[in-house]
């Protein structure tokens, strides 16, 4: 069950906006003043929604660098400076008070999916051993954020894309470096390889840029109660 909290001093205000939450088998918990903000952190509400109306600024900061939780604001006063600085400070929606109960519901049906979303693209990273997005700028090893130089991004990259397969020391350097730019190059490429070898250490799984001699480099990737020799 979703389970949403409504904080506002005007809780009749909102009686049709709470029958079609129900509706949709929503639990919402009611409250008409803010409560300490250690007690809200303890809180599992799937969605928070504040009233513009109990003074939601230092709320907004707070709960935002503590913890992450779907936030939407309730505003009495509509003008695009005040969405501007309730987005700044972690609120996920601004909406009209006045608005539509049924906007409002869409709204926070919409916030739920993409928190939906977002809980299932974790796990999945969680339950990769080793994942890139490309797009993003991102490596995660066993669900944990891995910092890259860009250089040593496009290494892991051609490692990556090929996990297991040899890849040569020409062909790797040549994708960094290009065609005209190998020479004196080896002791750059071997400094990439050794601090990928470093950031790419973890106690659940084992992250093996292997070299084999005159032949190149391969990527293997095992789970620490898996683990095999390679030669």
């Amino acid at each position: 069950m979703t389970n949403i909290l409504l904080v506002t001093p005007e809780p009749y205000q909102f009686q049709e906006l709470i029958r079609l939450m129900e509706s949709q088998f929503y639990h919402v918990s009611l409250l008409n003043k803010m409560i300490p903000i250690d007690e809200l952190l303890k809180t599992n509400f799937d969605v928070m929604i504040f009233d513009e109306l109990i003074d939601i600024d230092a709320l907004l900061s707070r709960v935002s660098g503590i913890i992450y939780k779907p936030k939407i604001c309730l505003i009495r006063d509509d003008n695009v400076e005040k969405r501007i600085a309730y987005f700044e400070k972690g609120c996920d929606i601004c909406v009209p008070a006045s608005s539509p109960s049924r906007l409002i519901l869409a709204y926070i049906r919409s916030l739920i999916s993409k928190c939906h979303e977002l809980k299932a693209e974790e796990k999945k990273k969680k339950d990769q051993l080793l994942s890139m997005n490309k797009e993003k700028f991102e490596v995660t090893l066993c669900g944990e954020d891995v910092e890259l130089t860009p250089i040593e991004f496009r290494l892991l990259g051609l490692l990556f894309q090929v996990q297991g397969e040899i890849q040569s020391r020409n062909y790797l350097t040549r994708k960094l470096y290009g065609v005209n730019s190998i020479d004196g190059k080896s002791f750059s490429f071997n400094t990439h390889i050794s601090h990928l070898r470093k950031k790419l250490k973890c106690s659940s799984c084992s992250v093996n840029i292997e070299n084999q001699v005159r032949v190149g480099y391969r990527l293997i990737v095992e789970k620490n109660d898996n683990l095999k020799n390679h030669g």
